[in-house]
């Protein structure tokens, strides 16, 4: 239950984005609360990366994923992550953690 609800805390920033994938945490959030809510839509590497399912990532951005040009850049972006290796084998995308003083957080 906890879990869930912690995954529903996150969002995801900069959408339009294509050359940078990154999870932005507040310092003040503990590693624990993190793992948590990254066990409902990825996982963590314990090195300073989490890797984040695509499925996810299309629920997060329903109106832009419908947009064929959006879609293709989206796709193209998981091809060179995996051509790169940074993707796992379940097809999940890593991503930076970057922690962050909470007002400094994206919008």
């Amino acid at each position: 239950m906890a879990r869930r609800g912690w995954a529903r805390t996150l969002v995801l920033a900069g959408p339009e984005d294509f050359r940078s994938f990154r999870v932005v945490v507040p310092k003040a959030v503990t590693p624990s609360v993190v793992s948590a809510a990254l066990d409902v839509i990825g996982r963590s590497d314990d090195g300073g990366h989490v890797f984040v399912g695509p499925r996810w990532i299309l629920e997060q951005v329903a109106a832009l994923a419908a947009e064929i040009g959006w879609r293709q850049r989206f796709d193209g972006m998981l091809s060179y992550a995996a051509s790169q290796g940074w993707t796992d084998p379940d097809g999940r995308v890593r991503a930076h953690v970057e922690y962050v003083v909470a007002d400094q957080q994206p919008s």
